[in-house]
Order: C-alpha cells, then structure tokens, then sequence
C-alpha cells in the first residue's frame, strides 16, 4: 500500500502497556526519556491478566496481533472480554495459537495468512465502525456459546476421555489415538 494513502487513511491508534513489575524495568520506563529505554519492550515480564488489565482491554476497539509469535493468553483474555482481535497465522505453533483461538470462538475470519491481508483487514475493521460492532456483537454470544469458554463442556469431554483410557487399560488393549465424541451436560432438575 502507497505509505502517503496508508497515513491518511490510518485512523488514530493508541497502544496500551502492562506496567511492569519488575523493579529494573520501571526504574528503565521512569528514565527512558533521557537513557533512550524503551518502556513496555517484549522482555517486560506479564504476570497474568490483571483486573486493570482487562478494563484496559474493554476500553479498545481491535486487537492488533503480533507476528511471528502470536499473543496467547493476551488473546483469550482479550477475546473474553469481548475485544476483537486481527491476527496473521505463523508458520510455528507459536505462530498459530490466536488464529485456533478466533476459530474456537466462531471467528475464523480475523485469522489472515498474509501480512498485506493482515493489513488490509485491520485498517477495513478501523474504518469501519458498524462493521467492527456486529464482530463485538457476534463475539459477545460467541463468547457464552462456543467451545472456546465453555469450561464446563471442556471438563465433560476430558473425564470421558479419562473413563476411555481406563476403559483400555481394563480391557487389556494397547494405548491408541481416539476422539471423544461430545457429551451432553446432565439433565437439569
């Protein structure tokens, strides 16, 4: 994309940084300015998903990910929250973890596989304001609905596959590749 058209179309960005915990680090983010630091660098420890986090998360509009090492629990926690997040599939697995994320929750189309569709993508998403709300919308059911949160379904399904196992294992037979079929919650009484 001609970079003139790409800096007239490119809407106003802004980045948000985890501070930091590590006590090197802030004293580096405090002085930066004048030591030419770079606060909020990749070797910035994250020890989780914080609350502040997470508000910081609901108050953007996209989540921009990163390449060639996609974000992960950054990703589940944005997704939770309902931030929609742009992603471009890696050759790693490293690469691909946000891409199987937007697939387990009903969002495949976020997921590109070339920077210049990645790009692309982004920009029609921030200049496109109700099309980015009908994301949030779909992402807000999704989030309630899809496997990808369901951890009630993930537990089922897990225990089914641990009772197969032992199954097996009583029955004589040699460990082999199998899939577990759905399981359907209890009845409610």
């Amino acid at each position: 994309m001609d970079t003139e058209i790409h800096r007239r179309r490119q809407p106003k960005l802004q980045s948000s940084i985890q501070p930091g915990r590590h006590h090197r680090l802030s004293r580096r983010c405090r002085n930066g300015a004048t030591r030419g630091s770079k606060c909020g660098s990749a070797e910035e420890p994250r020890f989780g998903a914080t609350r502040s986090a997470l508000v910081r998360h609901r108050l953007a509009d996209l989540f921009l990910d990163t390449l060639p090492y996609n974000a992960h629990t950054t990703a589940s926690d944005a997704l939770w929250v309902g931030l929609p997040l742009v992603t471009c599939v890696g050759d790693t697995f490293a690469g691909r973890v946000a891409g199987s994320l937007l697939r387990a929750v009903g969002l495949p189309e976020l997921a590109t596989h070339s920077r210049e569709e990645y790009e692309v993508l982004a920009l029609r998403l921030a200049l496109d304001p109700p099309l980015l709300t009908g994301l949030r919308a779909r992402l807000a059911h999704n989030r309630l609905t899809c496997p990808l949160f369901d951890t009630a379904r993930f537990a089922r399904n897990l225990e089914a596959a641990y009772r197969r196992m032992q199954q097996c294992r009583v029955d004589g037979l040699m460990p082999a590749a199998f899939a577990v079929a759905e399981t359907m919650p209890p009845p409610r009484q």
